[in-house]
């Protein structure tokens, strides 16, 4: 004889339904980033050439100030609906991050003409690279990646702000970005060891990273930076070029580890 479910009984949630919508995110991040790319050899093939290159700079400072805007209007409507609209909740984050990706974009090529689009291809390529990361493995390995991708950006500017020989108040700020998150990472690292990766403020805890969550990889990552930082102001421009290489390789090494955790 059958038995017959209770009316009230809570339905068991399919097990994919999470994994699907991460595989459609996934999806559309990579969509987006290809259109961005592809938006940006179009400008740059037609901004070089005389005809082109004021309506194009006129357009170019237009797109930064309108998707300004709406950056502005999306991070408001994500800080006041996000509870209300399941819209707001997962794309409200994501729709600011890539209108302000736009903004930066635009305004680089606007400032710098086509000599910013390599600049702007690596904004694009680590806003995606960094959002897959973040939806396909553990926090931590974000963390890591932002401080990675951050300081391989960094090293490529400092090997032209050294070249002259002289440390000068450009090249100073260009390593306060990554010196200050290296920091602030190690930190948080630190605190979250103690409650088993979650950051405890006051009576509220939240969850950082997951249970079981070892600092030590952080930690490593934030002193090599810090130390490549330390050591590039001494030793010059062919240093930090070498050091942009091995960014790369500790970003693959990193990858290879974590994709070998998933598993």
């Amino acid at each position: 004889m059958a038995m017959k479910k209770r009316a009230g009984a809570p339905q068991k949630r399919p097990q994919n339904a999470t994994d699907d919508t991460v595989v459609y995110r996934v999806m559309i991040a990579m969509a987006i980033g290809c259109l961005l790319i592809l938006a940006v050899q179009l400008t740059r093939r037609y901004y070089a050439t005389a005809a082109y290159f004021a309506p194009i700079r006129a357009a170019l400072c237009r797109v930064a100030a309108v998707s300004a805007a709406l950056a502005l209007a999306g991070l408001i409507l994500w800080a006041v609906l996000r509870k209300k609209s399941a819209f707001f909740r997962l794309a409200g984050l994501p729709l600011f991050c890539t209108f302000i990706l736009i903004c930066c974009g635009a305004f680089l090529l606007y400032r710098y003409w086509v000599s910013a689009a390599p600049a702007v291809y690596f904004l694009i390529i680590a806003a995606v690279v960094l959002y897959l990361i973040r939806q396909l493995y553990q926090r931590e390995f974000f963390v890591i990646s932002l401080l990675t991708i951050l300081a391989g950006g960094t090293f490529y500017l400092l090997s032209r702000l050294y070249a002259s020989g002289v440390v000068t108040p450009t090249a100073i700020l260009v390593n306060l970005p990554l010196a200050v998150l290296s920091v602030l990472a190690a930190l948080l690292a630190a605190f979250a060891a103690r409650h088993d990766g979650a950051v405890r403020l006051g009576k509220r805890e939240t969850r950082v990273f997951r249970a079981g969550f070892s600092p030590l990889y952080l930690y490593i990552t934030s002193a090599v930076w810090l130390v490549c930082l330390i050591a590039g102001v001494l030793l010059g421009s062919v240093f930090v070029y070498y050091c942009m290489f091995a960014a790369a390789g500790f970003e693959l090494v990193a990858a290879c580890y974590y994709t070998v955790k998933l598993a």
